[in-house]
């Protein structure tokens, strides 16, 4: 289906025309049987691995590109993690806006 698409948007769009390679075998397709996963990490243990030399605490949110690595280049692939700590007593409403 997706081959079908892409080849129809492609000779729609060529110019010059040109010569339609044939289509690619179909690949098998496997199902693979459920697992039960025995033992995990949880977010909080993943985080608490990363060394803190690779740490960079930011007082307000900043884009990968902007963080203060690599003589001032940021960074351009990997993940960021924002966290907020805050003190929630109770009757007190909040809101996440993301």
């Amino acid at each position: 289906m997706k081959y079908e698409y892409a080849s129809q948007l492609i000779e729609q769009f060529e110019n010059p025309k040109l010569r339609k390679p044939e289509r690619p075998a179909e690949s098998l397709k496997a199902a693979y049987s459920a697992i039960t996963p025995q033992k995990y990490l949880s977010y909080s243990d993943i985080i608490s691995q990363i060394p803190a030399s690779h740490k960079v605490p930011m007082p307000t949110p900043v884009s990968m590109e902007m963080l203060p690595i690599n003589n001032e280049n940021g960074q351009s692939y990997g993940y960021i993690i924002y966290r907020k700590t805050t003190t929630i007593n109770n009757g007190d409403r909040f809101k996440v806006l993301i």
